[in-house]
């Protein structure tokens, strides 16, 4: 727990309070350390981490005082060459770990591009991705349920081999230093489905997304967090766990219910999310539950929480939830803390929370757009299931807090004001003071950290910090202010009016729609298919333009190009057949559509200049104007248009341009298609 240790020293001298109390207040991560460069000499060194693929050997340094790995990386002097490789043989059981972190430093940062931890397991390989930020020492830190797999892996608990690369970025040469590789086991887990079962890839897709957003959340909070996979459970490790949330999981197996189960009764607390086996709901006191789809439009359309029960939660919390999972409590220590309430502000009588001493339950999956009090909800919740944790959640939320805009800290954040507010009786040099004053206060109490701060406290210094920031701003005779739109309905879906009235209330000048994406129109158009939003509210471009303009606001129309996931079905396997979709380089279809394709450079072309031949709109805003991932597009179509437009033959697709010596000119040549004037479209 050195490490550990360190960080909390470091916080509590940023803030004035006692590490010691720190220490023993909060909830341990365990730490496994898998390489701590403890050689005896170069021989030794160059033993245990073998080099391939054309790599120098590796060198053992004294980097000021402290011994170190260093890598060579010659990538201006061999142009060809893409990546350093070290292999070190190893027997290691990962199974329990959610995250690594890696000690590195890189003299010229920009030399790489990104750097690759891998994990050997028999005839396949665990692999992640991490970035350099910056020239110095760093930690980079890698996310076990970001891991992806290549081959045929046997499991993390059969790990015989460690690999770490450094890839090419820019042309320049440099060398890197490994300092140090741990693995950590959080106190706080996620399970995350491994296969949904007999269900569309659309769903496994909401599971991972779902799983993700909650990661992220906890990351804000300064909670890392492990991975668990419901077709392996380990009953005694679950058991370790602090708190178990889960996101998302349809059909969770029976055997991962039993292990929650022991894990209950064992002292973990759960976090349950939409759908869950009624044995863990019968722990929790909730009684029996049914699937209910809203009756109208917006009818579960935010959570009001009851703040008597429970301060630390939210006022509110939005989210356009379509069906809930109906629930009730059945024992009288469980709590409903929070109630639905329609777009109306109307209560719904539909219980959205439920608290028991055992854990929790959320009667729908957490959706996109109000992370900010989805994260207070997360740290109230998990803050009272666990008050060993809430120490932690407050550090987190404390350093999130600080940073502001384009602003890293307090410090910067007074700089700055010095550039652009320099009349220190302003109003953004009193939020400031306030700022301060409201830390100094943190500071000052001899109690706990937990017993003194509320999570109302840390959103009042959040609103001054921000206040301070946001009112230092120079304020320009001419600018934007714009309201973007997801939906293409406005806020009140079949009322641009109303939208369009209290934007213009509220200040703003500018809307950017959402009304067309790669396969989908909330317009009446000619090229795409016109979507159930159109049939139902009518034009929709159409209805923002009239009513916006008339309370001067400007319609910059927003297109999700190349885009198909919100396409009809049918259109998309119109596509498909076309040959005008994309494909991995596993062969796997994608649901966008090709951007080397002719047909679909047309398209997109047409459908924008439909949109300013038939309406009035101020602009065009194009979005997406990328591939969905590094494993796109590697279809017939694009091997054969590379071919043809470059003059170079590929020998071996798509490795050759994936990872082999023509990654650079299919990368380029990919780029090339959307920066540049096509010879096809002259």
């Amino acid at each position: 727990m050195r490490f550990a240790n360190v960080c909390l020293a470091v916080w509590a001298t940023l803030f004035g309070l006692s590490a010691v109390s720190l220490a023993e207040s909060t909830v341990a991560s365990k730490e496994i350390v898998l390489e701590d460069v403890c050689y005896a000499d170069q021989q030794h060194a160059e033993q245990a981490w073998r080099a391939s693929e054309q790599t120098a050997p590796i060198r053992l340094v004294d980097a000021e005082g402290i011994k170190a790995l260093e890598v060579v990386l010659p990538f201006a002097s061999r142009a060809d060459w893409p990546r350093s490789v070290h292999d070190r043989d190893v027997k290691l059981d990962l199974s329990r770990p959610g995250e690594f972190v890696l000690d590195v430093a890189v003299d010229q940062p920009e030399a790489v591009g990104h750097l690759s931890l891998y994990f050997r397991s028999g005839a396949g390989w665990y692999a992640g991705s991490g970035s350099v930020s910056r020239a110095g020492k760093q930690a980079v830190r890698f996310v076990k349920s970001q891991f992806r797999t290549e081959g045929k892996p046997s499991g993390w608990n059969q790990i015989d081999g460690i690999r770490i690369s450094f890839w090419r970025g820019a042309s320049v040469d440099t060398q890197a230093r490994i300092y140090r590789l741990v693995a950590i086991q959080h106190p706080v887990a996620i399970i995350v489905p491994g296969e949904i079962r007999g269900q569309e890839a659309s769903e496994s897709r909401t599971v991972r997304e779902v799983s993700e957003r909650v990661g992220h959340l906890l990351s804000d909070l300064g909670l890392g967090y492990d991975t668990l996979d419901d077709r392996n459970p380990d009953p005694d490790a679950w058991a370790e766990k602090a708190i178990i949330l889960i996101p998302y999981a349809p059909r969770l197996t029976r055997e991962a219910t039993s292990a929650l189960s022991e894990a209950v009764r064992r002292g973990t607390k759960i976090f349950l999310f939409y759908q869950a086996p009624q044995e863990l709901l019968n722990l929790l006191g909730v009684g029996k539950t049914r699937w209910m789809s809203r009756e109208y439009e917006g009818q579960f359309a935010e959570v009001r929480f009851d703040r008597n029960i429970l301060s630390d939660l939210p006022p509110i919390m939005r989210q356009s939830s379509w069906n809930i999972t109906e629930a009730i409590p059945a024992s009288a220590e469980t709590q409903v803390i929070g109630w639905w309430f329609d777009s109306q502000g109307k209560p719904t009588e539909r219980a959205a929370m439920i608290l028991s001493p055992r854990g929790a339950f959320f009667s729908h999956i957490l959706l996109g757009g109000d992370a900010e009090n989805q994260r207070v909800m997360l740290a109230a919740v998990m803050g009272a299931l666990r008050h060993d944790l809430k120490p932690v959640i407050l550090r987190g939320l404390i350093a999130r807090v600080t940073r502001v805009g384009h602003l890293k800290n307090l410090d910067e954040l007074r700089e700055w004001l010095k550039v652009y507010a320099p009349d220190m009786s302003s109003s953004p040099w009193q939020s400031f003071k306030e700022a301060e004053a409201i830390l100094s206060q943190i500071g000052s109490q001899d109690t706990s950290v937990s017993e003194r701060i509320s999570l109302a406290t840390i959103e009042g210094l959040r609103t001054k910090i921000a206040t301070a920031y946001l009112t230092a701003q120079p304020s320009p005779s001419r600018e934007g202010r714009a309201y973007w739109n997801h939906t293409g309905l406005g806020a009140y879906p079949g009322d641009w009016e109303r939208t369009a009235r209290e934007l213009s209330e509220a200040g703003f000048n500018m809307v950017l729609p959402n009304m067309l994406w790669g396969g989908l129109a909330h317009y009446a158009s000619d090229l795409l298919p016109r979507s159930s939003s159109f049939e139902k509210y009518g034009d929709q471009i159409e209805q923002c333009v009239a009513a916006c303009h008339k309370h001067g606001i400007e319609v910059h129309v927003w297109k999700v190009n190349f885009n198909l996931s919100t396409a009809p079905r049918s259109f998309v396997e119109q596509m498909r057949a076309a040959g005008r979709t994309q494909v991995t380089r596993r062969g796997e279809p994608t649901n966008w559509l090709c951007p080397s394709h002719p047909d679909n450079q047309k398209l997109e072309r047409e459908t924008m200049l439909e949109v300013v031949r038939k309406y009035a709109v101020d602009g065009v805003h194009f979005d997406y104007i990328r591939y969905p991932d590094g494993d796109n597009c590697y279809c017939e179509g694009c091997r054969q248009r590379f071919e043809k437009e470059t003059g170079i033959r590929v020998e071996h697709w798509p490795d050759d341009c994936y990872s082999g010596s023509l990654k650079e000119a299919y990368r380029n040549w990919r780029c090339l298609l959307y920066t540049s004037p096509s010879p096809r479209d002259s």
